[in-house]
C-alpha cells in the first residue's frame, strides 16, 4: 500500500514509483500481505544535504556526505543548549 499526500493506493509487482523532492514527494510504502515479502529497489539522488520529515513516526532524517542519521522530533533541544 502506498500512502502519499494524495491518499492511498495499492501497488503490485512491476510498478514504478517516483517521488519528487519536498512535501509533494512524501510517501510511505507498507506491505499489507500476510504471505508475500515486500521486495523493492530504491534509487536516490542526493544533493549536498537532504532532510526528510516523517510525521507518522515523529522523526527527522538527515543525509549528507558522511551523515546518515534519523532523529526523534520529541527529543529536540534549544539551539544554544550546551553552547
Amino acid at each position: 500500500m502506498l500512502k502519499t499526500p494524495d491518499g492511498e493506493r495499492a501497488v503490485s509487482a512491476g510498478d514504478f514509483l517516483f517521488f519528487p523532492s519536498g512535501e509533494r514527494g512524501a510517501h510511505k510504502l507498507t506491505n499489507t500481505s500476510d504471505t508475500e515479502l515486500l521486495v523493492y529497489l530504491d534509487f536516490d539522488t542526493r544533493g549536498e544535504l537532504d532532510v526528510a520529515l516523517y510525521p507518522d513516526s515523529g522523526k527527522i532524517g538527515v543525509w549528507a556526505e558522511g551523515i546518515d542519521q534519523v532523529y526523534e522530533t520529541g527529543k529536540q533541544t534549544e539551539y544554544y543548549q550546551g553552547e
